[in-house]
């Protein structure tokens, strides 16, 4: 019958009619709207569906302020130190914003991808403040990390910059982040203001996202906006 089909100049193709598998797994009752809203098109209560991998062999390098790697959300040693950059700053997250993002990209409880790797990459001070050439030596620690692993990677920006007409050098390093294999993620800041006059946001490289309120249409009050913002979604998932 095969060898009949593949004589057949009417077929294009044979091959084997692979048997299929769902493979989604279910948290019942997620404990913020944010899972159970991207498990479904509108807005609602409901059950939290993700696949069977749950981001496990994904690397996710997130810019911020640490990370607690210690923390019960990261189990199986899911959350590593990776780069500092003032010697005179500890490793651990002194603001803890920067374990706030880690949670929601990958936290056991409250994340999206529960086993996906987060490392650290220090590049903001316990008051939320860094400078722009601690940001580039992170980038190119990344770059580097991410070229040596060949792995499915992640690199997450939850802080932003004025996007002035000087931002041609860290413009390039995120190029060049998206070159070596990340995927590039950049929250939209909550300036209330247009998304695109702040860096990384102003940059075409990575997506941009913004966040929305418990109805699902609008956003929340605060946050950035305009035509730099591709993707809307909660503030616990985004």
């Amino acid at each position: 019958m095969v060898r009949k089909l593949k004589s057949n100049s009417q077929v294009a193709h044979v091959e084997p009619d692979y048997v299929l598998k769902a493979c989604e797994t279910t948290q019942l009752n997620p404990p913020n709207w944010g899972l159970s809203f991207i498990s479904r098109r509108f807005p609602g209560k409901g059950n939290y569906y993700f696949p069977d991998k749950q981001g496990q062999g994904v690397d996710v390098y997130i810019l911020d302020s640490g990370i607690a790697t210690n923390h019960t959300e990261f189990t199986r040693n899911r959350a590593h130190f990776a780069f500092n950059g003032d010697a005179t700053w500890p490793w651990e997250d002194d603001m803890n914003h920067g374990t706030t993002v880690a949670g929601i990209i990958a936290g056991s409880t409250y994340g999206v991808a529960k086993r996906a790797t987060v490392h650290a990459l220090k590049v903001l001070d316990k008051n939320g403040a860094g400078t722009m050439s601690t940001a580039l030596r992170a980038m190119e620690w990344v770059a580097e990390a991410v070229r040596k692993s060949g792995k499915t990677s992640v690199c997450n920006f939850s802080f932003v910059a004025l996007n002035l007409d000087d931002t041609v050098n860290a413009d390039l390093a995120l190029a060049g982040l998206a070159e070596a294999g990340c995927v590039i993620v950049k929250a939209a800041g909550d300036e209330r203001g247009d998304a695109c006059k702040f860096w990384p946001n102003g940059s075409r490289v990575g997506l941009t996202v913004s966040s929305l309120a418990v109805d699902g249409r609008s956003h929340v009050d605060g946050t950035n906006f305009g035509p730099c913002v591709q993707r809307m979604l909660s503030l616990s998932t985004a």
